[in-house]
C-alpha cells in the first residue's frame, strides 16, 4: 500500500523531471515484467512439446536453437529500431547517437578519465614488472643466512 502511495505521489509531483523519470521507471518495470512473462510462456511451450522424454543431447540442441532464435530476434529488433535496416535509414551520426558538440564538462571529464586511466595502467605495469624481476636483496640475505649457519 505504501509503495502504491509513493508511486502516485511521484507521478503527480510538481516538478516535470520527477514525473518523467517516474513514468520511465514504471514503463521499464512493466516492459521487463512483460518480457519475463513472454519468455517463460515460450520456454514452457518448448519444454512441453519438444523436451519431454528425450535424450540429454536432444535437450541441449533444442535449448541452443531456442537461445539462438531469441538472440536473432533481439538483433533484428535492435537493427530495425536503431535505423541500421528498414525503410528509412537514418544518417550515421544519428544512428550512433553521437552529439555534434561536446559540453565543457564532457571535455574536462574526458581529460580526467584519460589521466586516471594512464595512471592506473602505469601502476599496473610497474607492479607486474616488479613481480617478474628477481629479488636480489632476498637472495643475498638467504645466502648470508646459509653461510652463517654453516660456520656456526
Amino acid at each position: 500500500m505504501g509503495f502504491m502511495m509513493a508511486t502516485f505521489y511521484l507521478v503527480h509531483w510538481p516538478d516535470d523531471d520527477i514525473q518523467e523519470i517516474t513514468w520511465e521507471i514504471i514503463s521499464s518495470t512493466t516492459s521487463i515484467f512483460g518480457a519475463l512473462l513472454l519468455f517463460q510462456g515460450c520456454n514452457r511451450v518448448v519444454n512441453y512439446y519438444f523436451l519431454d522424454h528425450v535424450a540429454a543431447w536432444h535437450q541441449l540442441a533444442v535449448n541452443m536453437l531456442h537461445m539462438m532464435l531469441w538472440f536473432c530476434v533481439l538483433q533484428l529488433v535492435l537493427a530495425y529500431y536503431s535505423g541500421a535496416v528498414g525503410q528509412q535509414q537514418v544518417p550515421a551520426k544519428r544512428r550512433s547517437w553521437q552529439m555534434e558538440k561536446e559540453d565543457e564538462y564532457e571535455v574536462i571529464w574526458g581529460e580526467c578519465v584519460a589521466e586516471t586511466e594512464d595512471e592506473v595502467i602505469s601502476l599496473s605495469v610497474s607492479f607486474l614488472i616488479a613481480q617478474v624481476f628477481p629479488a636480489f636483496e632476498a637472495e643475498e640475505l638467504l645466502l648470508v643466512l646459509m653461510c652463517s649457519s654453516l660456520t656456526l
